[in-house]
């Protein structure tokens, strides 16, 4: 990913092996352990469609899984008023996703990507009875999210660019169900993320050992996180520039082999942080075709982000944890 201007965590390079396809698979996949418990079913339709650099993938997936009970693999109840059956080790879920990509040619030798990405799931926990008229608790957590992204990239050659923009959209809840003799407020969040990005990757010269190359990258981040439940709202604005340079070593490649050494540097700009700063140096040895030596060394400097800032309060009651000091398990909320 370095050659290409890309951090290893930024940035997925894929390559056509197919000129022309075109197929609609359908896949089904259904679990269950040998005796009792839960069951979990994924159904997945697409349609691909590759015609030289025109691509076009649809898909659609739906998955469930049943709930898990203390009583289905013969739990120990921590007290008489939980019997194992209102308790569940595994939640019950249910989600759906649909996404679209379109690749499709442009002048110069470029390929654009647009991608559509919407996915909604919800999961039940059960976590026992109310100690007050021996209702059933549980725990309801849900999410909604979409993704739009739109990618340029030149040909791969010796000198290449890409354009990345893309935005983000999340709305997730959690709410506790049934009497607990006190008042847990849902708790209801969302965010979103736009990102541009600018990377170039270019041959500066070419020696007896190795070519000599440079790579860079500018980019722009706009994020937002709001918690309805305590009415926090946080905004951050992020700017960055990346640059990389990659050095052939001097070996005499029939005696020593290849190698190389590349330096990588960052700042970015953050609106409620500051200025920090990433750096490392990584270095290569070939000694021969099938064995390769890599040493890496990084030194990062990285804020906490908006959902750290601003992760909002949830209780969880009637939780079963074990107390190392008194070796016993005890029922306690967790904040």
């Amino acid at each position: 990913s370095l050659a290409y201007g890309f951090t290893a965590n930024q940035r997925v390079i894929n390559f056509i092996l197919e000129d022309d396809l075109q197929i609609i698979p359908i896949n089904t996949r259904t679990q269950a352990p040998k005796s009792g418990g839960t069951l979990s079913n994924v159904l997945t339709v697409s349609r691909v469609k590759i015609d030289g650099p025109d691509r076009f993938t649809l898909r659609g997936q739906y998955s469930a899984s049943s709930p898990l009970l203390e009583s289905e693999r013969s739990i120990i109840p921590f007290a008489t008023t939980q019997p194992p059956s209102s308790r569940s080790l595994f939640p019950e879920t249910e989600s759906y996703e649909i996404s679209a990509l379109k690749s499709f040619a442009l002048p110069d030798d470029a390929l654009g990507t647009l991608s559509l990405r919407f996915e909604e799931s919800d999961t039940t926990i059960l976590t026992g009875l109310s100690p007050l008229d021996a209702s059933q608790l549980s725990q309801d957590i849900g999410s909604q999210t979409v993704n739009f992204g739109l990618t340029i990239n030149s040909k791969l050659a010796a000198n290449t660019w890409s354009a990345v923009a893309s935005y983000d959209h999340a709305d997730r809840s959690f709410e506790n169900i049934g009497n607990l003799g006190a008042t847990f407020d849902p708790v209801e969040t969302t965010s979103s993320l736009f990102k541009a990005d600018l990377n170039g990757n270019f041959s500066v010269s070419q020696t007896d050992f190795g070519a000599i190359t440079a790579s860079g990258a500018l980019g722009v981040r706009a994020e937002t996180y709001t918690d309805g439940s305590d009415s926090t709202d946080l905004s951050r604005d992020t700017a960055y520039v990346q640059a990389a340079l990659s050095v052939p070593l001097p070996l005499k490649e029939e005696r020593f082999g290849r190698g190389s050494l590349s330096f990588d540097g960052q700042l970015s700009d953050i609106s409620d942080v500051g200025t920090l700063s990433d750096y490392g140096v990584t270095a290569k040895w070939i000694p021969r075709e099938g064995l390769t030596f890599t040493y890496s060394w990084a030194s990062e400097e990285i804020a906490p982000t908006l959902f750290e800032l601003g992760l909002p309060q949830s209780f969880s009651p009637n939780r079963a944890l074990f107390d190392l000091a008194q070796a016993e398990t005890v029922v306690t909320t967790v904040v």
